[in-house]
């Protein structure tokens, strides 16, 4: 999943190889308007592709203001369905019945578009959306999710907090689409990007990136733990 284009207009390129690096089919996504820059891509349960990306106007200006999922044939690259989001998605999952789930986050603007959590069949139609209103003042950057038997698990970052001294975890039922728990984890001192979300066993995992704000710049790794009851239970 690539593009080419000009400052002007930018436009998706997907290819098919095979192992060897052959090109079984490539083409470009100029029928699909808005169409801009593809990150992410899912092989889905029938064997078909999902494709995440933002439109042209977001690649082109540098500002948030809609997200794109389409699912391609991965024999053909034939377009199967597509949906325009308002708001940035950062990343998608699967879940056990075909479908997919992820956070739409807000869309700064008038009017402003809030939080959403997304559920959508193997289709692309909405099984459910809720809107995520907090417990805690700020407005998080939902950037990590996660979906197993237990339930769908969420990270974000604050990057209206300046510096960002703070993460949110939650819980979320599939099947009901409704909160089970929301954890805001602070480290005082300390300035940080969420960077990743895991989970072994009964333990999740949260990746940071900490760093300096001030000369001598440094940065560094560090992993923060909870249970699935959100929990804290300490990090390095």
């Amino acid at each position: 999943v690539g593009f080419f284009g000009t400052m002007i207009q930018t436009e998706p390129f997907l290819a098919k190889l095979t192992k060897s690096g052959d090109v079984l089919w490539s083409r470009t996504m100029n029928s699909y308007m808005h169409t801009g820059l593809f990150k992410k891509a899912l092989l889905t349960a029938d064997g078909q592709v999902l494709l995440l990306g933002v439109d042209n106007y977001t690649v082109n200006h540098g500002s948030a203001d809609s997200s794109i999922l389409m699912k391609v044939n991965s024999t053909t690259g034939d377009v199967i369905w597509a949906r325009y989001c308002r708001g940035d998605i950062y990343n998608i999952t699967k879940t056990d019945d075909g479908g997919f789930v992820f956070c739409l986050n807000e869309q700064y603007g008038f009017p402003p578009i809030y939080p959403y959590l997304v559920r959508l069949d193997a289709s692309g139609n909405i099984i459910w959306q809720r809107k995520m209103y907090h417990m805690y003042s700020g407005l998080p950057i939902y950037r990590g999710i996660l979906y197993d038997e237990s339930g769908i698990y969420l990270a974000a970052d604050y990057y209206i907090e300046n510096p960002a001294i703070s993460f949110l975890v939650e819980r979320w039922d599939a099947v009901t689409g409704t909160r089970i728990w929301e954890k805001r984890f602070q480290l005082p001192g300390q300035n940080m990007n969420f960077e990743s979300l895991n989970k072994i066993a009964d333990t999740l995992i949260v990746g940071l990136n900490f760093y300096t704000s001030s000369f001598p710049f440094q940065a560094n790794f560090g992993i923060f733990k909870a249970d699935i009851s959100g929990n804290g239970m300490g990090g390095y």
